[in-house]
């Protein structure tokens, strides 16, 4: 009688073990998904920080022709200087762009 006692606590005792290690391991597979959609994988932050600078110099254009149309040169050249140290971060982050 003490055999069958001993090897239920023990088939219960191993339940038990398995059942808390699928628990655990379930809840760290969920904290690695929540992690993982909580962040932006590098190459699309890279894609959308390259299109924020392209998008930033189109603007900056546009200001600069409707300074240089309103005659106020010393705007422009102030913004043409802000053109050209965007042009060249971008260049260091990008050589390979079309503007470089």
């Amino acid at each position: 009688m003490n055999i069958i006692q001993t090897a239920a606590a023990s088939v219960a005792l191993l339940s038990a073990l398995g059942g808390s290690l699928w628990v655990g391991m379930s809840e760290m597979r969920a904290i690695e998904q929540r992690a993982d959609a909580k962040y932006v994988p590098m190459s699309e932050w890279q894609d959308f920080q390259w299109s924020q600078i392209k998008r930033d110099l189109r603007d900056i254009e546009k200001d600069i022709a409707e300074a240089e149309s309103a005659e106020l040169f010393g705007l422009a050249e102030a913004l043409q200087d802000e053109y050209d140290e965007l042009v060249e971060f971008l260049c260091r982050k990008y050589p390979d762009d079309r503007e470089c």
